[in-house]
């Protein structure tokens, strides 16, 4: 993984502030290599459903496509070998599942193959160390100490609630920790996990492309009011409708050709340039622009929040 090369993108899927019509969320991609190189959702018709195919190539190659589809169209199964025949290209259909019971429900189809485990240092391991805090037996809120890439330990703080465990990856509540920083750190991660802190974009990348994740954020004002933001996907890899696919910036790294990092002061995925900056200053209460940590329009226009929370969750 390169410094200054690697850029992370930010792909969610809205589904509780802003609802859309139709039908289920499919992963929706074709001739993909493996599930975790498909990150485009799709929402489908009312009366469509999920599929996934896993076909192999002239070359002998085997990709995935992934979509919606209809009901009727849809005949599972798996012969090992030839199961039907790609009109246009040729190539065989090995596998076909179809489903419809949950959001986002052909990531988990069958026909795909597991993907091998990968350190950061680029080796493959089958640890069985807990790597998210879903993966924790203990069901305490608090520090609790994880191995992302399956080898290195990484404090972060839990949230044991509901009979779901949330790993949280940024959480801010007292303006102690300075989240004005530079590429590396927003890297790396910051701050202690019994505070204030951010994981890291290598950890947080690492979570939440070994499979699919949920991400829940929850916002506070200082008269005590609060509220949450569910999506019902969230993948950060190789207010945020508005981020959606945007490439992560900081002051000293700008991949937004807009400066936002240094404009804001903070850290995320800007475009021109915010209509959330949870990674702004925090300036508790009233400000006059979008240099704070606020989301646009609650509880009302510039206003510097008391706490955040983003915590992210695998999906069940």
């Amino acid at each position: 993984m390169h410094d200054r090369n690697f850029m992370w993108f930010l792909c969610i899927v809205v589904c509780f502030l802003y609802p859309v019509d139709g039908g289920t969320t499919c992963l929706s991609c074709s001739s993909v290599e493996s599930v975790i190189d498909c990150t485009h959702l799709e929402r489908c018709g009312n009366n469509e459903i999920c599929f996934a195919h896993k076909y192999v190539t002239e070359s002998k190659s085997e990709l995935y496509d992934f979509g919606c589809t209809y009901q009727k169209l849809c005949v599972p199964g798996s012969s090992g070998s030839i199961f039907g025949k790609r009109l246009s290209e040729g190539h065989h259909i090995v596998c076909q599942t179809c489903c419809n019971d949950t959001d986002i429900c052909n990531m988990k189809s069958s026909c795909v193959t597991n993907v091998a485990n990968t350190s950061s240092t680029g080796h493959s391991t089958d640890s069985k160390l807990p790597r998210e805090c879903d993966d924790l037996t203990n069901t305490t809120t608090g520090v609790h100490t994880i191995y992302p890439d399956g080898i290195r330990p990484t404090q972060v703080y839990c949230i044991m609630a509901n009979n779901e465990k949330w790993t949280v990856i940024q959480r801010r509540f007292n303006g102690f920790v300075d989240f004005y920083q530079d590429w590396m750190n927003y890297k790396k991660g910051f701050g202690p996990a019994a505070g204030e802190y951010w994981l890291g974009n290598d950890n947080i990348h690492i979570i939440s492309t070994t499979t699919g994740h949920k991400l829940s954020i929850y916002l506070e004002d200082f008269n005590k009011n609060f509220m949450y933001a569910n999506y019902s996907y969230f993948h950060l890899g190789n207010e945020l409708v508005y981020h959606n696919g945007r490439q992560f910036s900081t002051k000293d790294e700008d991949y937004n050709g807009h400066n936002c990092g240094v404009r804001v002061h903070g850290g995320w995925w800007y475009d021109y340039c915010a209509t959330s900056n949870l990674n702004g200053p925090y300036l508790a209460g009233k400000a006059t622009n979008t240099s704070a940590m606020f989301w646009y329009g609650w509880p009302s226009y510039f206003y510097s929040l008391k706490k955040t929370t983003m915590m992210i969750k695998r999906i069940s």
